[in-house]
């Protein structure tokens, strides 16, 4: 029988954030993957942005998660040994009328400030006829360069079983629980969208969301921010241009689309005025929680041997290390979970539970 602190369903984004952070903390995993639960991490911009949506919010918890995740990527990288976490600037244009006094609204109240640049962006990007604003506190992470790099890590740590995971093969035991032959005082599930078919989770409500991304090549794209003006656009650090993104909430798989190409190609004809050749697209599969949009985590309500990291969404590159750093904290000191995450909240599953 094999012994571990922590046993780990799922290598995507979620779970390869976890067991970076307990390899920083010199503990014991086991990641169970079939090199298919990533899917939908490896389709991801890995965009870290203070001010999002049409409604130019701010994320919850920004602050803290911005500190987590500027804090958190540079330390996985001396782990693993590889770059792929780049600190960058956006460039937000924005696209009506509506939008410049909602900016105007967002800027009087002061709390903006400390995000963006006090001097008006130079751009020569068309659809700037509405202005825009250049956010500093911004960053990029390359999701699939972290989680390659991280997988290479855990195979050459003997921490990676590369095996399908059925929930058949779970037993609980005094001291925690095991699954064929490991055995952990707990065992966490980060599968993504796909915590549907979880007999111990799958009460959860989730409104997956499918999302496509077009990798483009072209010598006219020479701006170094991201651009975003309803689609985003970025030249990667290998020199390729990344521009998406979609939401459907239909055909939920990672097979690319004619209509989601179409669609992004239609909305950088608002801002993107250069020469290019598509030579890539890609489709994921966010795991969205329908109540409220926000990460679960925490302990099953019944079950105290297992747990779950989960619903990072559209911004998982910025939630999911201050959403691991929760989870360890409440395993290992009994930190209670920010009730914002926490997975028995009101509402998240289908039938309230009493933790």
């Amino acid at each position: 029988m094999s012994e571990a602190d922590y046993l780990i369903v799922g290598q995507g984004l979620a779970g390869s954030v976890l067991a970076c952070l307990l390899a920083m903390r010199n503990r014991k995993f086991i990641i169970i993957d079939d090199a298919h639960a990533s899917a939908a991490s490896k389709s991801a911009a890995g965009i870290i942005n203070p001010i999002t949506g049409k409604r130019l919010n701010r994320p919850l918890l920004i602050d803290e998660m911005l500190q987590s995740a500027f804090e958190f990527y540079p330390q996985a990288e001396r782990l693993l040994g590889h770059r792929f976490f780049y600190s960058r600037k956006v460039l937000r244009l924005l696209q009506s009328v509506e939008e410049q006094r909602c900016w105007a609204r967002r800027l009087a109240t002061g709390e903006y400030r400390r995000y963006v640049a006090d001097q008006i962006p130079s751009c020569s990007i068309k659809g700037y006829e509405f202005g825009g604003f250049e956010i500093g506190m911004a960053a990029q992470l390359d999701v699939p360069k972290f989680l390659d790099s991280a997988r290479d890590y855990f195979i050459a740590a003997n921490s990676l079983v590369e095996r399908r995971f059925e929930y058949s093969d779970i037993k609980f035991c005094s001291n925690g629980v095991q699954w064929c032959e490991f055995r952990s005082p707990v065992l966490v599930f980060c599968e993504g969208y796909k915590l549907k078919k979880n007999p111990f989770f799958g009460g959860i409500e989730m409104n997956p969301a499918k999302g496509e991304m077009l990798t483009f090549r072209s010598c006219s794209f020479a701006d170094d921010r991201i651009v975003q003006r309803g689609k985003w656009i970025f030249r990667n650090q290998d020199g390729l241009i990344k521009a998406g993104t979609t939401y459907s909430w239909d055909l939920l798989d990672e097979m690319p689309t004619a209509l989601g190409r179409a669609e992004i190609l239609k909305g950088l004809e608002e801002f993107a005025d250069f020469r290019f050749e598509i030579v890539g697209q890609t489709a994921g599969v966010r795991p969205v929680v329908r109540a409220d949009n926000r990460p679960v985590v925490g302990s099953h309500p019944e079950h105290r041997a297992l747990a779950i990291l989960n619903g990072l969404g559209s911004k998982g590159a910025l939630q999911a290390p201050c959403a691991a750093d929760q989870l360890v904290d409440h395993l290992e000191n009994g930190k209670p979970i920010r009730p914002e995450f926490d997975v028995c909240r009101n509402l998240v599953w289908k039938q309230r539970v009493n933790a």
